[in-house]
């Protein structure tokens, strides 16, 4: 998975690349995976993002 486009589904913290959330179907509550890490990573990030956050480390090993 490019980084680039990937995407969090900010209402169920699901990492997906399509159009649409896989999990809830929603196309218009999401954020780049990028902008995330940027953005929104605090210094000790909620429970809720740590395994959107796992997840975007790992993609981010395998480019």
């Amino acid at each position: 998975m490019k980084i680039g486009k990937a995407k969090v589904c900010i209402q169920c913290d699901e990492l997906f690349t399509g159009e649409s959330c896989p999990v809830c179907g929603r196309d218009d509550n999401w954020i780049w995976l990028s902008t995330w890490i940027r953005v929104l990573e605090p210094a000790d990030p909620p429970p809720r993002y740590d395994k959107v956050f796992l997840e975007g480390m790992e993609a981010l090993d395998k480019l």
